[in-house]
């Protein structure tokens, strides 16, 4: 009995809910059926029996859908007050109703009543009509610009007066430059405008100006997450390249860069131009060095060189070719690019840094012997002959006059470092001893209120060591760094140059400071281990190789050798030097060694003895390893 009378209530409860599905279809046809009435009278012409129609029907209009029909047709009558009115009362019974809003919004934007807007508009900041929010404060802002209010706050609350202009001409804005209207709107708070509306047009320009805001504060990967779905565009691809490359997420980069190649089929991509191409290619090369891609690089270089005779060249790029053509070994080439560079860059001082190093290197070019200077004689060169003499030679003087050419510039640091360089190679291939004193003149020389320049410090500090002048050494260091820096640099490693860091991390290592010496060194393994477009230089990549092989000396004297192991061939991958690598695969041998892997030392030993055949420690541990066989 009990279980009837549950079923009973079940049934009855179905045959309800039924009848109540019924109904509202029912309802929800008529109010339908009725529009489409209303649309009839509309399409003949007949406005009265149209308008006295949609006052009936608003009485059953329930849902936020059944009143924009109406406000729709009243809208179409051109009766403004009564479709508004539809849209109040329909607030007031579902009040922050986002279609109700947004069409509001809309409605109130047309009439100009701004304020209104705004304070029907906050409901949406958050929805899929944050646009119409956006706009809303956008146009509050420059309202309040050309009355010169306090711009961020009137953008953001309500007018605290009942009426204002709204600005209706760039005309209007007050006597402002474009730099101080820009800083307005890069304020935090415009961000989410941005993406809002971003959301509302599907136009990239507004995330442009979100992401700038980001990157402004160093927010970099917060900027390269506002990535759209799509790259419609050459200043998109390229826009959004340079964001994910200042992220340091260089694959990233790449992707977006490389997506304008695809552009060719796609509508819409009429800003292409030339000069944005090649601004492209620029980026690609840089990118496709950074991810170890150095041919690939090159070749985009090439690719720049050969447009419109070489017009998108810069002395940067062109650097980045000589650097290529000198890690390769092939003289010629870094001479033909130096060249080019001191002449049509004469006062880009890499390019005469370059020039130096060629002259450096001519210096210690091993001299002909009689065999040769017998055979020139007669007539008769050798292929390695040829090869050397097809090299301009590039002389002391040469590089000289360039510096004297440019007047106050000649001055710069890094031109008095070259300067007494090859002052110093000179006199050193012809025998003579530079006297350490004309370090002293150098920094007597150079220094200012605020201390050294760091080309100067650094250059000193290395020369000083060299010879074995440890304190001397420290003393200039610490001089420098004291001056330079109010902060404990062992606290704020990233704050300081990354040669300043290892400096301090040898010198405390040489006083036992091994914590601190330790610290720093793992710092810059962590920060720089990988390639970074910063270190696309020699000295920035030695510095860092020396900090990892000295790292590895520290953790092999606390018995970490599996972590000096990781450390050296991290070492070894980034060295261009074969008597360097060498070494390092030698250290490396060493460790594997005394842990018990004598195959994979006597390996790290054969490639150290390719490298260089006139390392003897490498020779010695090699003939213990066979020895122990």
């Amino acid at each position: 009995m009990r279980l009837k009378c549950l079923c009973i209530v079940i049934l009855s409860s179905l045959f309800a809910l039924c009848i109540s599905s019924c109904s509202s279809h029912s309802e929800g046809s008529s109010f339908t059926s009725q529009l489409d009435s209303i649309d009839a009278f509309i399409s003949q012409n007949s406005n009265d029996s149209a308008i006295k129609a949609l006052k009936k029907l608003e009485k059953k209009a329930y849902s936020s859908y059944d009143r924009l029909g109406i406000y729709k047709r009243y809208f179409l009558l051109g009766e403004k007050k009564l479709a508004e009115k539809v849209l109040v009362k329909g607030l007031k019974k579902i009040p922050e109703n986002p279609e109700l809003s947004a069409i509001y919004v809309n409605f109130l934007l047309r009439e100009g009543r701004l304020e209104e807007a705004f304070k029907i508009s906050r409901c949406l900041e958050k929805s899929n009509y944050a646009s119409l929010y956006s706009e809303c404060v956008l146009r509050k802002a420059l309202a309040s610009i050309s009355e010169k209010g306090q711009v961020v706050d009137e953008a953001f609350s309500p007018y605290k007066k009942k009426s204002r202009k709204i600005l209706k001409a760039a005309s209007l804005l007050p006597d402002m430059t474009g730099e101080q209207i820009k800083d307005i709107f890069c304020n935090d708070k415009f961000i989410p405008i941005y993406t809002g509306a971003y959301k509302g047009s599907k136009n990239n320009r507004w995330l442009y100006n979100a992401a700038s805001v980001l990157m402004k504060k160093g927010e970099y990967a917060a900027a390269a997450e506002l990535y759209p779905s799509r790259i419609t565009n050459y200043r998109d691809s390229l826009f959004w390249g340079s964001v994910f490359f200042d992220a340091g997420l260089y694959a990233q980069s790449l992707e977006s860069l490389e997506a304008s190649g695809r552009l060719a089929s796609l509508d819409g991509t009429g800003d292409y131009s030339e000069s944005l191409y090649a601004e492209i290619l620029t980026l690609e090369a840089d990118c496709c060095y950074v991810e170890g891609e150095e041919d690939r690089s090159e070749e985009l270089r090439a690719k720049l060189a050969s447009m419109n005779n070489g017009k998108y060249l810069t002395p940067d790029l062109c650097m980045n070719g000589a650097m290529y053509s000198r890690r390769h070994k092939d003289v010629l080439e870094e001479y033909k690019r130096f060249n080019y560079i001191t002449e049509k860059f004469p006062d880009y001082i890499p390019g005469i840094c370059g020039k130096g190093l060629l002259a450096i290197d001519q210096l210690h070019w091993p001299k002909e012997d009689e065999l040769s200077k017998r055979l020139r004689a007669a007539g008769v060169r050798t292929m390695e002959m040829e090869a050397r003499d097809e090299i301009p030679v590039v002389t002391v003087d040469d590089v000289y006059s360039h510096i004297d050419s440019l007047d106050e510039t000649g001055k710069a640091p890094a031109l008095l470092v070259l300067k007494d360089s090859l002052d110093c190679e000179y006199k050193k291939t012809n025998g003579i001893k530079k006297s350490v004193a004309d370090i002293w003149v150098l920094l007597e020389g150079s220094e200012n209120e605020k201390g050294y320049p760091s080309e100067i410090a650094r250059y000193c500090t290395a020369y000083l060591i060299e010879e074995r002048m440890i304190k001397e050494a420290e003393g200039v260091f610490d001089g420098y760094m004291h001056r330079k820096y109010d902060f404990n640099i062992y606290e704020r490693p990233e704050d300081i140059e990354l040669w300043e860091c290892e400096c301090a991390a040898w010198f405390a290592c040489k006083n036992a400071d091994f914590a601190h010496g330790a610290g720093l060194y793992k710092f810059i393994a962590d920060r720089y281990g990988e390639r970074l477009p910063a270190l696309n230089t020699s000295s920035g990549n030695r510095s860092v190789t020396n900090s990892l092989v000295n790292l590895a000396v520290v953790y092999a004297s606390i018995d970490n050798l599996e972590e000096a192991l990781n450390v050296l061939s991290l070492a070894s991958s980034r060295t261009d030097s074969a008597k360097e690598k060498a070494e390092i695969l030698y250290r490396i041998a060493e460790i594997n060694w005394n842990l018990g892997d004598s195959r994979s030392a006597s390996r790290s030993i054969k490639y150290a003895l390719t490298l260089d055949n006139t390392h003897n420690r490498a020779r010695l541990l090699q003939k213990k390893i066979k020895m122990a066989k």
